[in-house]
C-alpha cells in the first residue's frame, strides 16, 4: 500500500524476497517483509525467529496468517515445482 514492499523486494535483488500477508476475514491488511535468510535468488528461507516475530505481531495486531509469500527472480510469477511440493 504504501511502497515499503517494493523498497523491501529491490533491496533484496537479486535474491528472492519472502514475507507474510497478514489478513482479517480473509482480506488483506498488513505485510510483514522477512529477510530472505537463504540469500539465494532461486530459494528462500525464513529464520524461525523472524517467523516466530511476524506471527507475534499478527497476534497483537488480531490478524491471521492470510499468506507466506516469496518472488521468483528467474521465471515466471507462477508455482515452481518446488512451491507446489
Amino acid at each position: 500500500r504504501d511502497g515499503r514492499h517494493q523498497k523491501y523486494s529491490v533491496s533484496e535483488a537479486p535474491n528472492e524476497c519472502c514475507g507474510v500477508i497478514g489478513t482479517r476475514d480473509g482480506r488483506a491488511e498488513a505485510l510483514y517483509p522477512v529477510p530472505n535468510a537463504a540469500a539465494s535468488p532461486l530459494r528462500y528461507e525464513m529464520d524461525p525467529s523472524d517467523q516466530l516475530r511476524v506471527f507475534d505481531a499478527l497476534d497483537d495486531a488480531g490478524l491471521d496468517v492470510g499468506a507466506i509469500y516469496h518472488s521468483h527472480t528467474r521465471s515466471d510469477p507462477l508455482p515452481s515445482q518446488t512451491d507446489i511440493n
